[in-house]
């Protein structure tokens, strides 16, 4: 649990009610991702339409770096995560259109439409909950605060994996209902959070000022700058694997929905458990980083060599644990490193160098998919993580950094 000991009572409570706000929004978000690219492969039978909608969850985030500065600029996040909220209603309830308008060849836009709706809420909810954070942490307790916050959002995840082998397989219709239904209750602890607007700095910089003052900071702060790359180099490498594996369950296995949600299920409950042994860790981080995405790669290479669905869930708990080790990790730096009125842009920052290059690397899986065997696409994954694991071990100032 968290050590709240350094955090008053107030603050206390508004983390709770972030922790309370990622937790419902995340399990709608399981049951929508499965549910999108299930539809893609199952209408479509296009692994190229797969990994193109797959994408396009984070294309929006392309341009996060502007968003971020932004919202570092205006006061009310409360009013932002509810746009947000609503949002994601919207991109989950239009799903229903391609259900019954099947005659009228819409799949592909309205999959399309619906994942660039989703993809333009993580740009505002990253920023915002990671402000939120810093509001609300106190900086002995950044680790601990962000390994529990992962511990939420991987719970949730497995808890939504696990739903969604059971309402995707069973109904199309009443997935989109659950979905829709799980982002209006998340404002409800929005609603609960302060009015309070926060002011932005006396000083009145324009967004294109905000935006170059953001990018400036990362150039002059090694340490950021590094976890900056490892974060967009992971990212261009794992964004490959929800798409090669959707295809590889239906159209290698010939398996149903359900166990496309079990292998999603055991990442999110390896998560789990790293996030909890990553709370224990203290001193300097040294090597930690290179050994953890040496076994990533070490994970992805056996999947490769032997795919089959038992051996997706083992490894896939294990990929879950790893990562749940690294992101607190991560976060936990970027709290205690940079300041909380420049935390949304850098937060934008890593969006656009982080997640959006997953909508390049969705695309490029589904070129190699239409080329090759899935199983291929892991090689690559693979390669790209043991080659971050050895350009990692060189950062000097993140080894000497202590957590």
């Amino acid at each position: 649990m968290l050590d709240t000991s350094e955090i008053d009572s107030a603050s206390r409570r508004n983390f709770r009610l972030v922790l309370a706000v990622n937790t419902i929004s995340t399990f709608g978000s399981s049951i929508f991702n499965v549910l999108l690219l299930w539809m893609a492969i199952a209408l479509t039978g296009s692994p190229l339409i797969t990994g193109i909608v797959s994408s396009m969850l984070v294309v929006p985030l392309i341009f996060n770096f502007a968003v971020g500065a932004a919202i570092d600029n205006y006061g009310n996040k409360r009013l932002l995560a509810i746009s947000a909220s609503v949002m994601r209603i919207i991109a989950s309830s239009i799903l229903v259109t391609v259900l019954i308008f099947r005659e009228l060849s819409i799949e592909e836009a309205v999959l399309m439409i619906s994942a660039l709706a989703f993809g333009l809420t993580k740009d505002i909810f990253a920023p915002v909950n990671l402000i939120w954070s810093k509001m609300y942490l106190r900086k002995p307790a950044y680790l601990k605060g962000m390994s529990v916050m992962n511990m939420a959002f991987r719970g949730a995840r497995l808890s939504g994996y696990f739903a969604a082998g059971i309402i995707v397989t069973a109904s199309l219709y009443y997935s989109t209902i659950v979905a829709s239904a799980a982002y209006f209750a998340s404002m409800i602890p929005i609603l609960l959070l302060p009015a309070r607007i926060e002011r932005p700095s006396p000083r009145k910089d324009s967004l294109l000022d905000g935006i170059k003052e953001g990018f400036s900071y990362i150039r002059r702060t090694r340490l950021v700058f590094d976890v900056i790359m490892i974060f967009m180099l992971a990212g261009f490498f794992t964004g490959m694997t929800d798409s090669t594996f959707t295809v590889e369950v239906r159209n290698i296995l010939k398996l149903n929905a359900a166990f496309l949600s079990y292998i999603f299920l055991l990442s999110s409950a390896g998560g789990i458990f790293g996030s909890a042994i990553s709370s224990r860790f203290k001193g300097t981080i040294g090597l930690r980083f290179s050994g953890i995405y040496l076994l990533y790669g070490l994970v992805f290479l056996f999947m490769g060599i032997f795919p089959g669905v038992y051996a997706f869930l083992a490894m896939m708990f294990l990929a879950g644990l790893i990562s749940g080790i690294a992101s607190p990790m991560i976060i936990s730096i970027i709290l205690g490193k940079v300041p909380k009125e420049k935390m949304g842009r850098i937060q934008g920052v890593m969006d656009t160098f982080g997640f959006s290059f997953n909508s390049a690397s969705g695309i490029l899986a589904g070129l190699i998919m239409g080329v090759f065997l899935p199983r291929v696409v892991f090689y690559v994954v693979a390669a790209g993580l043991i080659s971050l694991s050895v350009a990692s071990s060189r950062f000097r100032e993140l080894r000497s950094t202590e957590l």
